[in-house]
């Protein structure tokens, strides 16, 4: 190759390396927010909104769940699992932001509910099977597979945390529903950045 032709085919490739970063950063691209399909919390970025409506693209394809599709705030969350706010800014944003983030610290309970709770999570061409069942104690402690731990919550942020037992060192997220329910916390069976997570799997009181 000549060497004058170097500088031509450089330039080149770094245009095209530019496409594809400027692609892939539009393909995720916009606000972060978790998404319930069937049951199941997913991440997923808003990619556009019309009427009160929300087109969201899922962060990972799942056999048999649209990757794409249109919501209702009704099944939106932030990816804190706060109460869905648009993403906005200007006083008014700011202003809506701390709104939002005082209801959802008073949605949040004092105290995670106690009782029975039966897990749920969704495998790729299979769909929805049991990930087994665990009770919460109103003293602290829980149970799951005949072994008991201790868990504590802060009310501030909906999040649990289980130490010793079956669940030790594991943890998961409060969502106020109808239906008191946990979102079980981990990896998801991706390699993640230090100190990130997602839901794995969803668990309802009985």
């Amino acid at each position: 190759m000549s060497p004058s032709r170097l500088p031509r085919l450089l330039a080149v490739l770094l245009f095209l390396c530019a496409i594809c970063s400027a692609s892939a950063t539009q393909s995720r691209g916009g606000q972060a927010v978790i998404v319930r399909w069937q049951g199941i919390n997913y991440p997923a970025h808003v990619i556009s909104s019309e009427g009160g409506r929300y087109r969201i693209r899922y962060d990972e394809h799942r056999e048999g769940r649209p990757d794409e599709e249109w919501v209702g705030v009704d099944r939106l969350k932030n990816s804190d699992y706060s109460l869905f706010r648009p993403a906005g800014g200007g006083g008014a944003g700011r202003a809506a932001g701390a709104s939002g983030a005082a209801s959802a610290t008073a949605d949040m309970p004092r105290a995670v509910p106690a009782g029975r709770y039966a897990c749920f999570m969704y495998i790729s061409g299979t769909g929805l099977v049991s990930n087994g069942e665990f009770t919460l104690y109103p003293n602290g402690t829980y149970e799951r597979g005949g072994a008991r731990g201790r868990y504590t919550y802060a009310a501030g942020t909906g999040r649990v945390t289980f130490q010793g037992g079956v669940m030790n060192g594991r943890a998961a997220r409060y969502e106020a529903r109808a239906v008191p329910t946990l979102h079980l916390m981990g990896n998801a069976g991706h390699v993640l950045a230090a100190g990130e997570e997602r839901p794995v799997a969803s668990c309802e009181r009985k």
